[in-house]
């Protein structure tokens, strides 16, 4: 079976369509960032996972490939299919954390469609406004600095979490809840594109390590990481310990909706604090993602392998 990026890379190739977290659409005065995601409860949805979860969480995947792009949320559209003998009980749970997750994203909830489906499928829509520099993956540059923002695996974590009972269950309340509610770094994003005239930015959804893959590949340039110098959090890093999680495993398994970057050391010496990043690497001449001086390949999150 065909794999998810060489499927992407097919329709890219025959549409012309850039590679980029979202798509920009010049309309009259203002400049419009969109992206769409789907998910099915059958693979997106592990046990424990609320209708109220799964509606916040596509708002969250969506606004997060807006924020990407350095637009601000403007709009979202969710498209719905519901098994008739979930429908009564799911929709209106579904409704409710679609729209609180649009309001802690500053979006407006204005519509969509409903059928009837097999399984649980959530398909959204979201539009933002870009008011700054756009962040294309393809910008890095030797000499950059590699950021990210907040700390990595958390979601992961809190997928594995949900299956847990009694006090582990209640330790990795934290852990759990950055799976079940996460939220776009949507003001980091637009403190850079408000402040840079290049950047490079990526969601790290599909796992850090492979994130930072692409922003080499698409750059044509090589990055080189420090392990240590990734931001885990100590529950997160407990978990792993606990769980027997290998680092590498921990750090690129995706679910995390934070932002990586790629811009000049000036640019992040200036944001660094108003956009909470964190120096984790850099860009050099070359090709290729580099850890701790090794050569690593890695395919993250695939849709079609996962």
């Amino acid at each position: 079976m065909a794999r998810e990026r060489a499927l992407v890379a097919r329709i890219l190739r025959s549409t012309g369509i850039r590679n980029d977290d979202g798509a920009l659409v010049w309309s009259g005065a203002k400049t419009l960032a969109d992206s769409t995601d789907i998910s099915f409860s059958s693979t997106h949805s592990p046990r424990g996972t609320s209708y109220y979860s799964m509606g916040w969480r596509r708002v969250a995947a969506c606004m997060s490939d807006v924020a990407a792009m350095g637009a601000k949320p403007l709009a979202y559209f969710l498209a719905l299919g519901l098994p008739e003998r979930q429908a009564s009980a799911a929709l209106p749970e579904i409704v409710r954390g679609t729209q609180d997750a649009c309001r802690a994203h500053g979006a407006h909830y204005v519509g969509g469609d409903t059928k009837k489906a097999k399984e649980i499928t959530l398909a959204g829509f979201a539009l933002g406004v870009l008011t700054g520099t756009p962040l294309f993956r393809s910008l890095a540059m030797p000499g950059d600095v590699i950021a990210v923002t907040g700390t990595i695996g958390n979601a992961f974590c809190g997928r594995l979490a949900l299956s847990l009972s009694g006090k582990d269950k209640a330790r990795a309340k934290p852990l759990i809840a950055s799976f079940l509610k996460p939220r776009a770094r949507v003001k980091p994003a637009l403190a850079v594109s408000s402040s840079v005239q290049r950047a490079a930015c990526m969601d790290v959804s599909d796992g850090l390590l492979f994130t930072c893959s692409e922003l080499a590949r698409l750059g044509r340039v090589k990055i080189e990481l420090e392990a240590s110098a990734i931001p885990i959090s100590p529950a997160a890093r407990a978990f792993a310990g606990k769980k027997k999680i290998s680092f590498r495993k921990l750090v690129d398994s995706g679910e995390d909706y934070e932002l990586v970057f790629a811009l000049s050391p000036h640019d992040f010496a200036r944001l660094q604090k108003a956009a909470g990043l964190k120096r984790i690497g850099v860009v050099k001449k070359g090709s290729g993602l580099l850890l701790d001086g090794r050569k690593i390949a890695t395919s993250g999150y695939d849709a079609f392998r996962n």
